[in-house]
């Protein structure tokens, strides 16, 4: 809006601002005919959230000071069993807050992948010893 009250078109506040024509057009638009309360997005479509900015804080601090029941970190199967949440709804919370799930398995996973990388490695050592 303080663009726009140097009387410019809004074509030439969108260039300004990296915007389209019509993204000036609309908030130009809703400030004229609501003033401050204008600027204030409206409401967005479909079904209200169900999980509250309270809820949110309170599964990233029982993540980060509690310690579950038992010797491994949280899972997010195991954080979803204790607060009633889906472990999906968890992993999202986690990743928007850059909170690293356990991975179960993981030790597994990094022997299988030992086990293929070491070969690539030992391969590319002697293909090496042979050009020299």
């Amino acid at each position: 809006m303080l663009a726009c009250a140097d009387d410019a078109d809004n074509r030439a506040v969108a260039e300004s601002l990296g915007v389209t024509d019509q993204t000036v057009g609309k908030w130009r638009f809703r400030f004229v005919g609501r003033r401050l309360d204008g600027l204030i997005d409206d409401p967005r479509p479909g079904a209200p959230r169900k999980i509250t900015d309270d809820l949110i804080e309170q599964l990233v601090t029982k993540t980060i000071e509690e310690e579950p029941a038992g010797e491994r970190p949280w899972s997010a199967r195991s954080m979803a069993k204790a607060t009633g949440l889906s472990h999906s709804t968890v992993l999202r919370i986690w990743n928007a807050h850059g909170i690293r799930a356990e991975r179960s398995g993981s030790r597994r996973n990094f022997t299988r992948r030992v086990g293929q990388i070491v070969p690539l490695y030992r391969n590319r050592r002697r293909v090496y010893r042979e050009r020299a």
